[in-house]
């Protein structure tokens, strides 16, 4: 899940918030086509886009004529984080990205870890406890993650 949140200086309270639960790609600009609208007129029609990877990540591309900033320098490609905000046009709107990781992208990706790997290293068997415990403390399925544990137990015996 990707939530996106226009910040105004001075406000404690976000102006808007939009949140993507299953998204692959997202546009902001001032077109009514975009997923995100913002009417002002140093943000381009088609400002950026942000494309999620084959790796889970959201890839910022700036495409507005006036520039993107993050932390004040100008960005036209980049791997958006958790918290990160970003400025369209030197003086526009501002929008703080929030990425909550998709549990099933991690358990895909322990799984081709665990498949592809002859010994189970103490460290990713710390990265498994570690999604065990998010996964009981977020009450989510653990039956994938205690299967694995075993066929990666299986490997080193």
């Amino acid at each position: 899940m990707i939530r996106l949140t226009l910040l105004q200086p001075g406000k404690e309270l976000p102006v808007q918030q939009w949140t993507f639960e299953a998204a692959e790609k997202i546009n902001i600009g001032r077109s009514s086509e975009n997923e995100v609208v913002l009417y002002s007129v140093v943000v381009s029609r088609r400002h950026l886009s942000m494309v999620k990877n084959e790796k889970g990540e959201w890839i910022v591309k700036s495409t507005g004529v006036n520039g993107t900033y993050i932390e004040g320098e100008p960005v036209t490609k980049m791997v958006a984080y958790d918290g990160m905000i970003m400025r369209l046009a030197g003086s526009g709107p501002q929008i703080q990205i929030n990425i909550q990781t998709d549990i099933h992208f991690l358990n895909l990706q322990l799984s081709k870890m665990l498949d592809t790997s002859n010994v189970l290293t103490s460290s990713q068997t710390k990265l498994e406890d570690e999604f065990i415990e998010v996964d009981k403390e977020g009450d989510l399925n653990s039956q994938f993650l205690l299967a694995n544990r075993e066929k990666a137990s299986s490997l080193i015996s």
